[in-house]
């Protein structure tokens, strides 16, 4: 990634409707295999769902921390796999200037992102709310018996 930004490639334009910088498909690979497939934001309520589509692809989204359109890195520590709740929180949401640095880091530590331990340690995990949680049960039971399981075990070891 360092010789494909020393070599320029981060500043190549792609023809749009406008004109974008262009994204290395590699970066994003990266940023996706570093997650093992879960939402890379601590704070996610559920990082472990299946977040795959009906063919297995991966559902996550990989973002930049930095807008990539306003010269944010096209590098995977500059990167973060999110599942797409935690993507328009970042991106769209009232305390994305927070959330966005909070996230930097665990772009650049590849095991920050599994770490929730340490969030909850230093008093950043969120309050659950009520809301928040009819919105779990009703994503739950819209899964299959076999992830549902897994979610629910997931979300016993994490918040017990």
């Amino acid at each position: 990634m360092e010789k494909r930004e020393a070599d320029g490639r981060h500043e190549q334009r792609a023809d749009t409707a406008g004109i974008r910088r262009a994204r290395d498909r590699e970066a994003r690979e990266a940023a996706l295999l570093r997650s093992e497939g879960r939402c890379e934001n601590p704070w996610c309520l559920l990082p472990e769902l299946p977040y795959r589509t009906a063919a297995g692809g991966s559902l996550l989204e990989v973002d930049h921390i930095d807008d990539h359109a306003r010269g944010g890195r096209d590098h995977p520590s500059a990167m973060i796999a999110l599942c797409p709740n935690c993507h328009a929180n970042k991106t769209r949401g009232a305390g994305r200037a927070a959330l966005r640095e909070r996230l930097r880091p665990v772009a650049r530590e590849p095991d920050a992102a599994q770490d929730s331990d340490a969030a909850r340690a230093t008093g950043a995990m969120p309050p659950r709310s009520k809301a928040v949680l009819e919105q779990c049960a009703a994503l739950l039971a819209s899964l299959d018996d076999a992830d549902r399981n897994r979610a629910l075990a997931s979300l016993t070891d994490r918040f017990g």
